[in-house]
């Protein structure tokens, strides 16, 4: 996988957990809760591999630069 296709899909996971968060916001039940609460371990799990196994990757560069608790919660 090229750094380039990483990054779309890094792109479109942090977009897709940001409607999530929304519809979150909206509906107001547990399905909805968990779904954001997915998105954010998903990311989460992103965040930390990169920053052990590619210390010179830019995070914010993909949306993880921030605590993703605090964003998803």
């Amino acid at each position: 996988m090229t750094k380039k296709v990483f990054h779309e899909i890094v792109v479109r996971l942090v977009e897709q957990a940001n409607l999530a968060q929304i519809e979150k916001a909206l509906k107001q039940d547990d399905f909805s809760t968990g779904k954001v609460q997915a998105y954010c371990e998903v990311l989460d799990t992103i965040k930390d591999n990169l920053l052990v196994e590619y210390e010179d990757y830019d995070l914010a560069q993909y949306g993880l630069a921030d605590n993703l608790e605090s964003i998803y919660s």
